[in-house]
């Protein structure tokens, strides 16, 4: 009889089981331009990509109509709802599509075609760190930065204050005491109002008062 098809080496099997990661450059919307880590369910039964970190979570999935078939970008798994861009199945495989295909972007409010977004599938080279895949350690955390930025400006305030102090000058608000410094001024603002016409109503009232004895007195001397 005819031999056995070879068996493939433990290398071979070893790198075909190894996750991959989805990296989209050249997107329009700066929040799709990041990786994405293999999500723990399918779609259509093709794997299924997401963000990890940042404030809102982003997939990559298939999604399959009655008479075609797409890769899409979007906010919500498994719906052509809150899709940030696609393009066409046409290879069933991914990484294909995402780097030749023409990605179709939704940018200020319309769609358009972005020849320079493209996607491609890598290894994960940190799979094996944990068993959630987490993120190489060195990769920009938008909240970590937003907290380093907000760190750094209220390190320049501080600093600004004391050169203030030190040239005789009114220390930088923040915007809360700003607000209500604003309120406090329309408050006055009002009540100078306020007074201002009680007086002007009280100057006319004493005048009519005046022309009212004047003109008596003028009778009685008649």
């Amino acid at each position: 009889g005819g031999r056995p098809p070879p068996r493939r080496n433990n290398n071979q099997q070893t790198q075909q089981v190894q996750p991959k990661v989805a990296k989209v450059t050249g997107a329009l919307n700066n929040l799709l331009n990041q990786i994405y880590y293999e999500y723990n369910q399918q779609s259509d039964g093709y794997p299924v990509y997401k963000t990890d970190g940042g404030d809102k979570d982003i997939f990559i999935f298939h999604y399959s109509y009655d008479n075609m078939q797409r890769w899409y970008i979007g906010s919500t798994l498994g719906s052509d709802y809150d899709v940030l861009a696609f393009i066409e199945d046409v290879n069933k495989d991914l990484s294909r599509d995402g780097s030749q295909q023409i990605w179709s972007e939704h940018n200020n409010g319309q769609w358009a075609d972005n020849n320079n977004l493209k996607l491609t599938l890598e290894v994960n080279a940190n799979v094996n760190n944990a068993d959630t895949k987490q993120p190489p350690p060195n990769r920009d955390d938008p909240r970590q930065q937003r907290r380093n930025n907000q760190q750094q400006q209220n390190q320049q305030n501080q600093q600004q204050n004391q050169q203030n102090q030190r040239n005789n000058q009114p220390p930088q608000r923040n915007n809360n005491q700003q607000n209500q410094q604003n309120q406090q001024n329309q408050r006055n603002n009002r009540r100078n109002r306020d007074r201002n016409n009680q007086q002007q109503n009280q100057r006319r009232n004493n005048q009519g008062q005046q022309q009212n004895q004047q003109q008596n007195q003028q009778r009685n001397n008649q």
